[in-house]
């Protein structure tokens, strides 16, 4: 079998204060954020555009920055105390959300880990063995907290992790014997799933 190709790393350079206060607009559209919290997340994230992603979604999962009562959205007065507490890396905010994540689609999370970075729907439910509705609800909630998004395509739901260092952080959670019992399992539906297409051919 041909060898995969080396993955290939690029040094992407901070974006620009002026690029950053861009995308922290476009991440705040319609969010009557206090000039102070915005200034706060600027700091904190130094020009890193998935970590100032990151760390707006962390406000929302946290309730900081929520839908306002009539219409649009508000920002609490809890902001300043929740901005102190964000973690100082991509890798602790990315898990700081996983571990608020309720136990199922973490469950499901993990799972989806072991298969890489894209996966089918039928692939992922021969693994965790849950009844198809349920995965499939477990998946838009995976969506709307956007750690995964449906690739585009007629043909079998194949989805992907938003990026890949949330994939990794998240494998790197599961312990190595869970670990060891999810890649056994993958390799035995992937291998039940050739069988089964070499028989309807």
């Amino acid at each position: 079998a041909a060898e995969a190709p080396p993955r290939r790393h690029f040094a992407l350079q901070p974006l620009t204060p002026q690029e950053s206060d861009q995308l922290l607009g476009l991440l705040l559209t319609e969010v009557p954020a206090p000039p102070e919290l915005l200034a706060r997340i600027l700091e904190r994230t130094n020009g890193n555009p998935l970590l100032m992603e990151e760390v707006v979604k962390m406000l929302m999962d946290q309730g900081i920055i929520r839908p306002a009562a009539a219409s649009g959205w508000e920002v609490t007065p809890q902001w300043a105390e929740a901005v102190r507490q964000v973690p100082e890396t991509l890798n602790g905010l990315i898990l700081g959300r996983y571990d608020r994540l309720p136990a199922t689609l973490k469950h499901s999370l993990d799972a989806a880990a072991v298969l890489g970075n894209s996966f089918s729907l039928p692939l992922l439910l021969g693994i965790t063995g849950q009844p198809e509705p349920e995965l499939r609800r477990d998946l838009i909630s995976l969506e709307q907290a956007d750690f995964l998004r449906r690739a585009p395509g007629t043909g079998l739901p194949v989805y992907v992790f938003r990026h890949w260092l949330m994939q990794e952080a998240i494998y790197q959670t599961i312990l190595q014997k869970e670990r060891r019992a999810l890649h056994l399992r993958a390799a035995q539906v992937i291998q039940q799933m050739a069988e089964s297409l070499a028989l309807d051919m």
